[in-house]
């Protein structure tokens, strides 16, 4: 009975912790914005090592934002 009453608080405190960890990294996320793209000029060509569709094709912390007439992963702005 102990060890059942152990697993579940461990298995409690996880679950928490990965709650909030998500919570911040998704607030974290969602506060960052595209840099301004006034005035920039792309290419119209796709090409998938260079274009995104989404922030899902773009890795450390990056955003799919505008470029030209395309898309490209940026360092956020906050």
């Amino acid at each position: 009975m102990k060890t059942a009453i152990i697993c579940l608080l461990v298995l409690s405190i996880t679950i928490a912790s990965a709650v909030d960890l998500k919570s911040v990294l998704l607030n974290k996320r969602a506060t960052a914005s595209c840099p301004s793209s006034h005035g920039m000029v792309g290419i119209c060509l796709w090409d998938p090592n260079v274009n995104c569709m989404s922030n899902l094709d773009c890795t450390g912390g990056m955003l799919c934002c505008p470029h030209g007439c395309g898309s490209i992963c940026m360092k956020p702005v906050h």
